[in-house]
């Protein structure tokens, strides 16, 4: 099982994730569903929490705070998406931006995009 538990007490952010095993064994017909568990585990601890002053001045955390985890990631991977954009420059594009493009493609399942970007890069000729 995988739980996970924010909360906000006076100036301290609490967060933990747990993943509880049962057994020393994973049945066969469970390793989707313990890969899945991995996976976001692997997700939540890559898009840790990030406050600015400017969330707290503008009690906006709370929000941030009652956001479902999932939809918290979401939203920060198609902000950091739309920012990568605006600095891809499709006349002359960089091979680093395109790979950053690429990877939130994917973490956003975004699969033929980020297919895309890829083939782009193949046929840039990098020094």
């Amino acid at each position: 099982t995988l739980t996970e538990n924010i909360s906000f007490k006076g100036k301290d952010l609490t967060a933990r994730l747990g993943l509880g095993i049962l057994s020393e064994q994973i049945p066969p017909m469970q390793v989707a569903d313990f890969m899945a568990y991995a996976r976001k585990i692997s997700q939540v601890i890559d898009n840790t929490l990030k406050i600015r002053k400017t969330d707290i001045k503008d009690n906006s955390l709370a929000l941030l705070l009652d956001a479902p985890y999932k939809q918290r990631i979401s939203d920060k991977l198609t902000r950091d998406l739309n920012s990568l954009n605006q600095r891809i420059d499709n006349s002359n594009p960089d091979p680093e931006l395109l790979c950053q493009r690429a990877s939130l493609y994917a973490r956003l399942r975004q699969f033929n995009l980020a297919q895309s970007d890829l083939q782009s890069l193949q046929k840039m000729k990098i020094q």
